[in-house]
């Protein structure tokens, strides 16, 4: 098991692991909340587009109109304000607090489903709120939707 989990991840760290997962498998697997999946597609500005013409601030190396699937972790996406810019609308569906931060589970028109943010301790959202999303999109992955694999480093990289 040891050996195959290595050839998985590439026996890296498990620091390594989780901040440059090796595919879609891994990326899934590391994590707790676990990250989330979205569909995609690469745009012909080179970053990447989500459903309903969504475009954030992750860029993609590979042909446009391409299938990927972006991946973000919990923990690097914020709660943005009304004029934040590359933010996203979404709706609350629920908020559970945890004594040092919370879990909001939104929806994002055109993705079937939640998106999984961590808050701050004081965050309240009521269900069906409209709120606003940002993610940096230096911690944001990006997966070719076919393979599975990574296509957010370079190749020489790993």
């Amino acid at each position: 098991m040891i050996a195959g989990l290595e050839a998985v991840t590439g026996g890296t760290s498990s620091y390594e692991t989780h901040d440059s997962p090796a595919n879609l498998f891994v990326a899934g697997f590391v994590g707790e909340p676990a990250i989330n999946l979205l569909p995609g597609a690469a745009g012909a500005d080179g970053r990447v587009r989500l459903p309903e013409g969504v475009r954030p601030a992750v860029p993609v190396r590979l042909a446009a109109g391409r299938e990927v699937v972006p991946g973000v972790r919990p923990e690097d996406l914020r709660l943005a304000g009304e004029g934040a810019a590359e933010a996203v609308r979404a709706r609350a569906g629920a908020r559970e607090p945890l004594l040092e931060a919370g879990i909001a589970t939104l929806a994002l028109d055109g993705v079937a489903g939640p998106l999984v943010v961590q808050t701050g301790p004081g965050v309240r959202l009521d269900r069906d709120e409209t709120v606003r999303v940002s993610a940096d999109p230096r911690p944001t992955h990006v997966f070719d939707a076919e393979t599975g694999e990574a296509c957010d480093e370079d190749p020489g990289s790993r």
